[in-house]
């Protein structure tokens, strides 16, 4: 094992904007709701955020504020949503079966929506202000689990 446990291949990666003050609520609640802390979260705004997304060919823009790798797919808008909540206690786990339910298109509408208007609603911070009981994997570490997962895809909206 290395001493970046948190770039190992199974372990789920949650990229989001990390000075939306939004954003960095909604992962204080799954910080808060993952017990078995299995997530390892990195901002677009640090060099891994921008090494994914330049990885993936992803342009982050305003109306971006989250991805999720996962078993070789990049999940975004409310399929990661829906995915995260699947992963967290029971409760939440009901909550992504509702969610999943509603048709995706209707789903990601309402996900735009409020992407397009968070910072004007919730406001923006200088910094990120999330604090993760996993370091950010340094570039290396990275690179490397990038380069091994090269046949990652993009997960289609239904």
């Amino acid at each position: 094992m290395t001493d970046h446990h948190d770039t190992e291949p199974g372990k789920p990666i949650i990229v989001y904007d990390g000075i939306c003050k939004m954003c960095n609520r909604s992962l204080q609640f799954v910080l808060s709701n993952d017990s078995s802390d299995q997530f390892v979260y990195i901002p677009f705004q640090t060099e891994q955020g921008q090494l994914i997304c330049d990885h993936f060919d992803i342009e982050f823009t305003e109306s971006t504020s989250l991805l999720l790798i996962e078993y070789n797919q990049i999940l975004t808008r409310s399929l990661a949503w829906e995915r995260i909540l699947s992963r967290l206690s029971p409760g939440y786990k009901l909550l992504s079966l509702v969610i999943r339910i509603i048709p995706t298109a209707l789903n990601d509408r309402l996900y735009d929506y409020i992407g397009r208007n968070r910072y004007r609603w919730f406001g923006k911070s200088m910094t990120c202000s999330l604090a993760t009981p996993n370091p950010v994997p340094d570039l290396d570490q990275l690179g490397k689990r990038l380069n091994s997962n090269s046949g990652l895809q993009p997960a289609h909206n239904k």
